[in-house]
């Protein structure tokens, strides 16, 4: 799957203890990419909770069962703009 990615590709495997791909998976099909996962002991931890507040509210605001590829996508954009805003005092 990681191979059909773009070619610079922006992953979070946030799945804990075990990401959904690993870097070293990762390593082996891509040169360039931007991964970040849920575990300590890696250098590029991002702690989930960053993330999963935007998929709950979606599906909460749309009274889903189940949490769709656009939600996730939807939050990634939510993510992306947010960590764009200036940081106040």
């Amino acid at each position: 799957m990681a191979q059909k990615l773009c070619d610079y590709p922006l992953i979070f495997a946030l799945a804990n203890p075990v990401p959904e791909i690993s870097l070293e998976d990762l390593k082996q099909v891509k040169t360039k990419f931007i991964y970040g996962t849920g575990r300590s002991d890696y250098q590029n931890q991002i702690n989930n909770v960053l993330a999963f507040p935007y998929i709950f509210r979606a599906s909460i605001d749309t009274n889903s069962s189940t949490i769709s590829d656009n939600m996730k996508l939807a939050a990634a954009f939510a993510l992306s703009k947010l960590a764009k805003e200036e940081v106040p005092e």
